[in-house]
């Protein structure tokens, strides 16, 4: 079955697939701390060399459980003033954001959810009122803000998986894969790459390949072990995983979305022929592999085969 999609910065002919992207917005006009005011080396260096960035998430209409502030001050972005309190509900500090002046009522939220987002405010001298507090809370390299995310991430996916290669009972086989691939990648984002690998390796040997949509995840689950790979700058790796799949894989249009992915590889590591001869090579297995391709119409879907 041919589906469309897209991971990361490589290609994917494969759809359908969970995607790890946090919603995001503008707690308020002006109040980014994608761009800080100041940037103090001091207080970064402990905690740099194993963040990666990621977009905090926000919510309006329901927050957290509000617990005592660890810090609290007013934050003046543009002509605007906000008063910001620091809790911690959870594993994730979540800063409390309303109007300074009373007029517009109502509390916006957004989560601290990994050490880079803690590191924005680190950086960004409107916020140094909650410097001290964040430092304590989450340790001196918010070491301790690390290790809680994993932890917490760990037990969410240890149960998801704990019945595979069965049918989830409590959540779907797409929910399943969502929840492994988010923990391989709060993993990388705590600097444990070989940890994400093996978690991966361990997952991907559970699916259950006479399942469909199991294969599905397996391809997916292969493209994230490829680009971990690929980003530690271990190239060889990255494309033989790619080229190692049981024969449900290999014997399918899904060996196509591996070339084509080795393909975008070879090129992002300025390997161009290369690339574009196994591009060639993909097209030209994709004329000869049977093909199921889904059609739907109104109150139903059927699958054909196109041969």
């Amino acid at each position: 079955m041919i589906r469309i999609a897209v991971v990361g910065a490589i290609a994917l002919f494969v759809g359908g697939a969970p995607s790890n992207a946090e919603a995001s917005s503008h707690v308020a006009p002006d109040l980014d701390v994608s761009q800080p005011a100041l940037l103090p080396p001091t207080l970064l260096q402990a905690a740099a060399g194993s963040m990666n960035s990621s977009a905090p998430a926000v919510s309006g209409s329901t927050g957290p459980t509000k617990s005592e502030p660890l810090a609290t001050g007013i934050v003046n972005a543009g002509r605007y003033s906000y008063r910001v309190e620091f809790r911690t509900p959870g594993p994730a500090g979540v800063l409390f954001i309303s109007d300074a002046t009373g007029a517009s009522p109502g509390t916006r939220y957004v989560a601290i959810e990994n050490p880079d987002m803690a590191l924005r405010y680190l950086a960004d001298t409107r916020f140094e009122f909650l410097w001290p507090a964040l430092l304590q809370w989450g340790g001196p390299g918010l070491e301790r803000f690390r290790d809680a995310l994993v932890a917490e991430a760990h037990d969410y996916a240890s149960n998801a998986i704990m019945d595979m290669p069965s049918p989830p009972k409590d959540i779907s086989r797409d929910e399943r894969t969502r929840v492994a691939l988010r923990y391989a990648s709060t993993l990388e984002e705590a600097g444990d790459v070989s940890g994400a690998q093996a978690w991966l390796s361990q997952f991907i040997g559970k699916l259950d390949l006479t399942n469909d949509d199991d294969v599905h995840y397996w391809v997916l689950v292969r493209l994230r072990q490829a680009t971990l790979s690929f980003r530690e700058g271990q190239l060889d790796e990255a494309l033989r995983l790619l080229s190692t799949a049981p024969d449900v894989v290999m014997q399918s249009t899904y060996k196509i979305n591996l070339d084509v992915n080795k393909a975008a590889l070879l090129v992002e590591a300025d390997r161009y022929a290369d690339g574009l001869a196994m591009i060639d090579a993909a097209g030209t297995t994709f004329d000869t592999i049977p093909k199921k391709i889904e059609v739907s119409a109104v109150g139903d879907t059927d699958t054909i085969d196109e041969n």
